[in-house]
């Protein structure tokens, strides 16, 4: 029995209404397969999924594994146990998300130029751009509010280690894109502290997330191994230590975030999915309607606190 392939080719030149619906049909799955591809997704890498959660809200507590130091203890001592600082919780909710499309019988008889593959491709950009404008938002958020696990912005100069006793920590950077301010950027993340005031380094090489009006001015810090706007020719000490991307979905033409290389719950910045998104066939019962495609998901974003990401709003 020749499968739907052969039946095409056996009419091949003839868009019938039965093969060209199914070719749509394999071109939208070769679209679908594809759409983590397309070159301006950059901010992803730096959010951490959570899937497979259970009901709409899930809980993400902000835990450490980081414990006081070993004491002087002989063996008939009583043990000095040591308690990790209590995380501090920040719930997400995720909400359903729909979009569909769908094409008539008429619509194909009438399609003289291929218009209609490139309406129904907008349906699969469309949840592109959905993650990707939200993942910016956050970050185009991130010098103001309380959004924070901590009550404070996702960037501040005063956040409280879970240990109060521990004091303070910054990933609040100041001024716009220069050597000096970006070499700050690292000092920071070098000296980053975790919840009992110890070193905890977020470690390099660092990636430097720039909106477009931002690319000539990183490229001039970044890939020159001589020191930029000098005239001693010292080395660039960013080498190799920093790389960049753009992202043309940042509202700011002059904030700047650096980020490092901590993992998981740590990068503090969350993508959390009770679905991921789904393209699936309607079905409908009007033999008229050829293609009727749902694309759904259930997700949120959001943020708890990040010692991954240190940035300046540029001004």
């Amino acid at each position: 029995m020749a499968d739907s392939y052969d039946q095409f080719l056996a009419a091949a030149g003839t868009m019938t209404r039965e093969t060209w619906p199914e070719l749509i049909d394999k071109t939208i799955d070769v679209f679908w397969s594809q759409r983590n591809e397309a070159p301006q997704l950059v901010l992803s890498p730096f959010f951490d999924v959570t899937s497979g959660i259970a009901g709409r809200t899930h809980v993400i507590t902000s835990g450490t594994s980081h414990l006081g130091m070993p004491k002087e203890n002989e063996d008939l001592d009583p043990l000095p146990y040591a308690v990790a600082a209590p995380g501090r919780k920040q719930t997400f909710t995720v909400v359903n998300y729909r979009n569909a499309v769908r094409v008539t019988d008429t619509a194909f008889r009438m399609d003289r130029f291929d218009k209609i593959m490139y309406s129904v491709s907008g349906l699969l950009q469309s949840a592109v751009r959905f993650d990707e404008y939200h993942r910016a938002a956050i970050l185009d958020a991130a010098f103001s509010g309380t959004a924070g696990d901590d009550s404070k912005a996702l960037c501040a100069t005063d956040h409280p280690h879970e240990n109060n006793d521990a004091g303070t920590w910054n990933n609040l950077g100041t001024g716009a894109l220069t050597g000096p301010n970006l070499h700050a950027l690292i000092l920071k993340a070098d000296k980053m502290t975790d919840p009992q005031n110890d070193p905890m380094p977020t470690g390099g090489p660092y990636t430097v997330v720039i909106p477009p009006d931002l690319r000539k001015t990183i490229i001039e810090l970044t890939k020159t191994d001589k020191k930029p706007d000098g005239a001693l020719n010292n080395v660039n000490a960013l080498l190799p230590e920093v790389g960049f991307v753009v992202s043309p979905y940042l509202s700011s033409t002059t904030a700047y975030y650096m980020f490092g290389n901590l993992m998981g719950e740590e990068r503090g910045l969350h993508e959390v999915q009770l679905m991921d998104w789904d393209l699936s066939a309607n079905s409908p019962a009007n033999v008229d309607i050829k293609i009727d495609r749902r694309l759904k998901s259930s997700k949120t974003f959001g943020i708890t606190h990040s010692k991954n990401l240190i940035a300046s709003s540029g001004v």
